[in-house]
């Protein structure tokens, strides 16, 4: 115990501390920075996980095609009918076959995007061009397509229907050699797709 001795009119006075009252306020001030620390850490924890879930789960599609016909034929194609379906007039009647913008081309590489006629969400789009990548194959072609919005998850098949329906509607699907590869892992809910209606 520490005394403190003090004169006013009334006389001696003293004021006493404890040293067991000092050590009582240092231990609830440590309680509280700790509390503070572990709801800090908690909730960055948290947000990293939904960040990891985000991009792990985001709803997107890859595709693989191969074609007997040489790149440059493919490639043309396939921006000749995003230039086809540039404006809303395919999609008087249903269906997502328009809306389709090219950003940039070069011989390798398609980037474009495409817009949902109804709610107007994007999602960018990329193709690139493989010549001669072997096994009698004359052009490979890796489609990609991402919706844009960072909480989209599940699209019942947008993203697949935006690389199919260019294929299919360019007619390059009937080329020789026409093959298409992708699954549910690397494509968001690519088994219930209907590229009718989207």
């Amino acid at each position: 115990m520490v005394r403190y001795r003090s004169d006013d009119s009334d006389g001696d006075s003293a004021i006493l501390l404890t040293p067991n009252r000092s050590r009582q306020g240092h231990q609830n001030k440590k309680k509280c920075y700790c509390a503070i620390l572990s709801c800090v850490g908690t909730l960055i924890i948290l947000v990293a996980i939904a960040t990891i879930v985000l991009i792990a789960f985001h709803a997107s599609c890859k595709i693989t095609w191969q074609f007997n016909e040489d790149c440059d034929t493919i490639r043309n194609a396939i921006v000749n009918q995003i230039h086809n379906w540039t404006s809303d007039t395919n999609c008087q009647y249903g269906g997502e076959k328009c809306l389709y913008h090219l950003i940039s081309e070069t011989p390798k590489m398609v980037v474009a995007y495409h817009v949902t006629p109804k709610a107007h969400y994007r999602d960018n789009l990329k193709f690139l061009f493989i010549k001669d990548p072997g096994d009698g194959v004359q052009c490979e072609v890796q489609g990609f397509s991402a919706s844009e919005i960072f909480y989209a998850i599940l699209d019942f098949g947008t993203n697949y229907c935006n690389l199919h329906n260019l294929i299919v509607g360019s007619g390059i699907d009937r080329v020789p050699g026409y093959k298409e590869e992708t699954s549910d892992s690397i494509c968001t809910q690519y088994s219930i797709a209907n590229c009718t209606h989207f």
